[in-house]
């Protein structure tokens, strides 16, 4: 009961403390939107554009991290309330591909994507796209130009699952381990200075989680990793027609 207090303690906290921080965060980077267009007149040196540029961004940066962390409390603390519709998963798998093929391109990655499915998963349509993209999101920040990315959908009677391979850098059993702890920098392996909190991979469990899943990855240093999502079939869809 202690332990469940001081979880509970610990979510509230960094709820409130992200939300308070992310008010004045808005008001920086309106401010350093207006100078930056000059709005009032010229600012006179040219370094002073380096400087507002330098504000705006690190703004918009700890707002990103601020809003990751408010997301993740809130799901962690079940105040975020996810939507129970019909959700195909293949639409899930092509709005993924769809919005990170230029991303894998400019990586200089190839990407391989597996046959349809046909299943019907239930459940909040945005959250299984969030939960897949920080999955890819992350396999090609840690994936060198020339890798590979492997996006794969299996459907049995009973429930399917996703995998996301990359031949990236992997994580050593220890880093592998501390992943379940996202606030003890267990997420650190999936993140890197100046990119954001790393809180996508224990985003993605929780949603996966909250819709009734649950996930686990396997990694290897120097030879990449695998992250797999099962998920349960919309019960009011009983059968799925399994890709040979």
């Amino acid at each position: 009961m202690k332990a469940e207090a001081a979880s509970r303690a610990k979510t509230n906290f960094l709820a409130h403390l992200s939300h308070d921080i992310r008010t004045p965060l808005n008001h920086i980077i309106g401010f350093a939107e207006l100078m930056e267009c000059e709005t009032y007149g010229k600012m006179g040196d040219p370094r002073y554009a380096e400087y507002v540029q330098s504000i705006k961004t690190s703004g918009e940066h700890l707002l990103n991290s601020f809003a990751a962390i408010l997301d993740l409390a809130e799901l962690e603390n079940g105040q975020k309330v996810l939507r129970a519709d019909a959700v195909p998963l293949d639409e899930v798998i092509t709005a993924t591909c769809r919005r990170f093929r230029g991303q894998i391109a400019r990586a200089g990655l190839a990407l391989s994507v597996n046959s349809e499915t046909g299943a019907m998963l239930c459940g909040d349509r945005l959250a299984f796209v969030r939960m897949v993209g920080n999955i890819v999101e992350n396999a090609i920040r840690f994936t060198p130009a020339g890798g590979k990315l492997t996006l794969a959908t299996f459907a049995a009677d009973d429930g399917v699952v996703i995998e996301v391979t990359d031949t990236g850098i992997g994580m050593s059993e220890e880093r592998l381990s501390s992943l379940s702890q996202p606030f003890a920098l267990g997420d650190a392996t999936f993140t890197r200075e100046g990119v954001g909190p790393g809180l996508g991979i224990s985003i993605s469990r929780a949603i996966a989680e909250l819709s009734g899943g649950r996930m686990v990855i396997d990694s290897a240093p120097s030879i990449g990793t695998t992250v797999a999502i099962s998920l349960p079939l919309d019960v009011r869809h009983s059968k799925v027609t399994v890709a040979a």
